[in-house]
């Protein structure tokens, strides 16, 4: 573990941390302290950053590294559903539908209850410790083209409707069950992921979105709306033209805001009355450098969202598991430096 040099007393405490993070996702966070809360970092990361084998994770390593470096959360659990053939392949024509299992051999019932009976204690333990528990609940478009293959998928809504409804379908039929065992375990925070789209644009047209992707979205999220979880959505690219079509699905915050595709302040301005945004530091200068860009990045970061009430910062993606141990360490200092509640770290 790294030694930590005296911090400001607002880093100090990790359920001070949590109660930020919290109220930056109800925005309400009015301490003018802005809490970090990067939503994903690989667990391949963590062991790498303790020096511990990559195939003994669990989610008491990622405890344990939130504590140190200031990040308000965890989210060591994911749900999501890919299908493919009993042989493993892409379930590319309608007539594999009805034979296609949930990759990986999982079951369609959802989370297992051993896993849940485990999410239950990570919630208790990250009580006593003050960590907001995620889990990562996965959507259906991004899923759906990895079941069908990329351009099969996307052709399918002109030329094979049935085949796009059909693994539409099965994929909603199963995060419903996910998302009702995920309910039920009392988590707060659930991070809803679905990467629908790129650089250029959204994948499908808004149109297409509404009518294919949206119904399913609703009964996903209904449970956990239900049950007042707050739900964390994530897509890479631009998401903006279908955003408000997502705050009425019940979203509370929108995570990753892909640097360089989208304009924060703007996204602050019009959308910050309705929702938590959490984001947006360049995740590609953290992996490849130069590092000296970071504090420039973290400040351009708090200047056009730090004064926002409903705002997290983290990077516009993930800390993969690529990223040197230097490289976060200079990210973190960055953070430090900038006065977001977060440990000194030692160089």
């Amino acid at each position: 573990m790294h030694a930590s040099h005296p911090h400001p007393p607002h880093a100090t405490s990790p359920q001070y941390r949590a109660e930020l993070l919290q109220a930056a996702l109800a925005r309400s966070n009015s301490s003018g302290v802005v809490p970090y809360g990067e939503m994903h970092v690989d667990a391949g990361f963590i062991q790498d950053w303790y020096g511990r084998p990559r195939s003994a994770f669990g989610y008491r390593a990622e405890m344990e590294f939130s504590l140190e470096v200031g990040r308000a959360l965890i989210k060591p659990f994911w749900y999501g559903s890919i299908f493919t053939t009993p042989a493993g392949g892409p379930v590319d024509t309608l007539d594999k539908v009805d034979g296609m299992v949930v990759r990986g051999g999982l079951a369609m019932a959802g989370v297992p209850l051993a896993e849940a009976r485990q999410m239950r204690q990570a919630i208790a333990e990250c009580s006593e410790v003050g960590l907001v528990p995620v889990v990562q609940l996965g959507g259906t478009l991004s899923y759906a083209w990895r079941t069908a293959g990329f351009e099969t998928f996307l052709a399918a809504f002109h030329l094979a409707p049935e085949l796009a409804s059909a693994i539409l379908e099965r994929t909603v039929a199963r995060q419903r069950a996910c998302a009702e065992a995920i309910a039920d375990c009392g988590f707060r925070v659930v991070m809803f992921s679905d990467d629908i789209s790129g650089n250029q644009g959204l994948f499908i047209s808004p149109a297409q979105f509404r009518a294919w992707i949206l119904p399913g979205y609703r009964r996903i999220l209904e449970p956990l709306v239900q049950a007042g979880i707050q739900v964390v959505f994530h897509s890479d690219g631009i998401v903006l033209p279908i955003l408000a079509d997502l705050i009425d699905c019940g979203i509370a915050a929108y995570q990753s805001i892909e640097y360089g595709l989208n304009d924060l302040a703007q996204i602050v301005a019009r959308y910050g009355d309705r929702l938590s945004l959490w984001g947006n530091v360049n995740c590609d200068v953290l992996h490849a450098g130069p590092v000296e860009a970071l504090p420039g990045l973290v400040r351009e970061c708090l200047e056009a969202a730090g004064r926002f009430p409903g705002f997290v910062i983290g990077t516009d993606n993930s800390v993969f598991d690529q990223v040197p141990a230097e490289h976060f360490l200079a990210y973190h200092r960055a953070l430090a430096d900038a006065g977001v509640a977060v440990p000194r770290l030692a160089p």
